[in-house]
C-alpha cells in the first residue's frame, strides 16, 4: 500500500504541476495576448487621433469653402442685378438713339427743304433786283423821277 501511496502522491504531484503550469501557461498567453491588444488599441488609437485631426481640418476646410461659395453667390447675385439693368439702360440708350437719329433725320430733312427755299428766294430776290434794276433805267432814260428805291443801288 505504501507504493500506491506513493504512486497517487506522486500522481497528485503530477497534477498539481500540471495544473501549475497550466495556470503559468494561460497566465503568460493572456498578459502576451493583452500586451497585443494594447499595442494595437493605442496604435489603433494614434490613427483615430490623425483621421480626427484631419477631419476637423477638412471640416474647417469645407467651411472656409462654404463661406467663399457663399461670398460668391452674393457677387453673383449682385453683378446679375448689375448686368440686368444695365441692360435695361442699354435697352432704353438704343432706343433713345434711334430716336434722336430719327431726329436728325427729319432736321437734316427739314434743313434740306429750308435750304432749298432760301435758294428759290434768293433766285426771287435777284430777280426783283434785276426788274428794279431794269425799270429804274428805263425810268430815268425816259425822263421820269427815279424813286428812292434806284438810289439806294
Amino acid at each position: 500500500m505504501t507504493g500506491m501511496k506513493r504512486n497517487i502522491n506522486f500522481g497528485l504531484l503530477i497534477l498539481i504541476i500540471a495544473v501549475l503550469f497550466s495556470f503559468v501557461a494561460a497566465t503568460v498567453y493572456y498578459q502576451v495576448t493583452y500586451r497585443n491588444l494594447n499595442r494595437e488599441s493605442k496604435t489603433k488609437l494614434s490613427e483615430l487621433q490623425k483621421v480626427t485631426s484631419t477631419l476637423l481640418e477638412k471640416k474647417a476646410e469645407l467651411a472656409e469653402t462654404a463661406a467663399k461659395e457663399k461670398s460668391l453667390k452674393d457677387k453673383y447675385t449682385d453683378i446679375r442685378e448689375t448686368k440686368e439693368t444695365l441692360e435695361d439702360q442699354v435697352g432704353g440708350l438704343e432706343s433713345e438713339v434711334e430716336s434722336k437719329t430719327n431726329e436728325l433725320i427729319n432736321t437734316k430733312e427739314q434743313l434740306r427743304v429750308a435750304n432749298d427755299q432760301v435758294l428759290n428766294l434768293q433766285d426771287d430776290v435777284s430777280d426783283y433786283k434785276s426788274d428794279i434794276t431794269t425799270l429804274c433805267n428805263h425810268l430815268s432814260d425816259n425822263g421820269y423821277t427815279t424813286h428812292e428805291l434806284c438810289d439806294a443801288e
